[in-house]
């Protein structure tokens, strides 16, 4: 094909047809262009692709982490549900009438549940610290899930 296109290139030169000579070097200039917009529309359709791709990585990933987090949340609660019950306790067991009868034993029992156990909410926060470190924060289109458009549009 190569040789093709040379030998006619080299005749239309040969034969001193300079327009048809040009209307051939415009046309591969053409062609040329041509196969650059195609490449360039196709690797930008890789690029969408991969966005997507990543996007919908990043949503799963923050989904699961959420769910763990209000896992962990869900216990803190029950925990201290847990407390304002044993400090309720502990205060009617100090009310006057039963003062008197009740032991150190049990005073110290229900201290102890009451404010034996620390209670923190660490929430998981690895994946969200990640996609907003790497910016791929930007990648989720829906606005109301992409804090970054918020932000920008905010002021």
């Amino acid at each position: 094909m190569l040789r093709f296109i040379s030998s006619l290139k080299q005749k239309l030169l040969s034969e001193n047809r300079f327009n048809k000579y040009l209307i051939y070097a415009v046309g591969e200039i053409v062609l040329v262009v041509i196969g650059i917009l195609i490449a360039v529309s196709i690797n930008n359709w890789n690029i969408e692709k991969q966005d997507r791709e990543t996007e919908q990585m990043n949503l799963l990933a923050l989904k699961n982490e959420f769910i763990q987090n209000l896992k962990i949340l869900d216990a803190v609660m029950e925990r201290n549900r847990l407390n304002i019950e044993r400090a309720t306790k502990m205060i009617e067991s100090f009310k006057s009438n039963v003062s008197d009868t009740i032991s150190e034993e049990t005073i110290a029992r229900n201290a102890y549940q009451t404010f034996g156990n620390e209670i923190n909410n660490t929430a998981n926060s690895g994946v969200l610290t990640e996609i907003i470190s790497t910016g791929d924060l930007k990648l989720i289109q829906n606005q109301e899930l992409n804090l970054s458009s918020r932000h920008s549009t905010a002021g």
